[in-house]
């Protein structure tokens, strides 16, 4: 019998809060004070305090919908890669990646914050990058994370953040050390080209596949093309043909 969707993301130990919980572990009140100020200092100590309620609890205020979701979505969007000195990149690449992953938990069970204006894309994108450039491995808790959003977010149905995050979670499963076996990792792919393509809403607009559709759509596609460029040149020596052929196809695939 071919395994469901839900039973290959099980491989994962899907968690709603290890992601969060393991990058709260890591900063302290200079980061989150520094993200509190983010809206030109507006209602600073508002958000300090939900943020702190974040990061020592793993949940959101009742009243979640300015604070402190504006200065998370507003750190969501900073560059620390143009940051020249490697001191503050780091501080702000752990700013956004808490702020990434706490955007993403409030919008799932039971918070399901609605008002991300169609961003989740970006914000996978952003925290995939913050968590690469971070001194800390953070693969198996990014997976396990990712596996959980896309349980919940219906995976065989017509919600299109699933490829968002199926996308995701092949980069990290990538990374895991031991290695995930590669039929996993060969069925997970194979899984998020199909349903990138059925969730394509123009499957013939330019020829282009559902994940480049993706990345056109997307804010941040230019960092979604940068990620497909690093599938395509992965060091996967060691690894089964097969796997090797289909990460090069999904990085093909966001490069167009």
């Amino acid at each position: 019998m071919a395994q469901t969707i839900v039973e290959l993301l099980n491989c994962f130990e899907p968690d709603p809060d290890v992601l969060l919980r393991e990058i709260s572990a890591h900063i302290d009140d200079t980061v989150l004070d520094w993200i509190s100020r983010a809206d030109y200092g507006s209602r600073a100590d508002e958000h300090m305090l939900a943020l702190r309620q974040v990061h020592d609890t793993g949940t959101f205020p009742d009243d979640l919908t300015w604070c402190p979701m504006e200065v998370l979505e507003l750190t969501r969007w900073g560059e620390p890669e143009e940051r020249e000195q490697q001191p503050r990149k780091t501080f702000e690449h752990w700013a956004r990646a808490f702020s990434c992953a706490a955007i993403l938990r409030a919008e799932h069970e039971p918070y399901h914050y609605a008002y991300n204006d169609g961003c989740t894309c970006s914000t996978v994108i952003q925290l995939i990058w913050s968590l690469r450039s971070l001194p800390v491995d953070f693969s198996s808790q990014a997976a396990a994370y990712l596996a959980w959003l896309i349980i919940h977010s219906d995976p065989e149905g017509g919600n299109d953040q699933v490829r968002v995050y199926g996308v995701g979670l092949l980069w990290f499963a990538l990374q895991i050390v031991p290695t995930v076996p590669d039929a996993t990792v060969i069925s997970l792919t194979r899984w998020v080209v199909r349903r990138a393509d059925e969730l394509d809403w123009r499957p013939t607009a330019g020829g282009w596949s559902g994940l480049r559709e993706m990345v056109l759509n997307c804010q941040k596609g230019s960092a979604w093309e940068l990620l497909g460029c690093e599938l395509c040149n992965l060091n996967l020596n060691g690894r089964s043909t097969d796997l090797q052929e289909w990460a090069n196809l999904v990085g093909e695939q966001l490069l167009g």
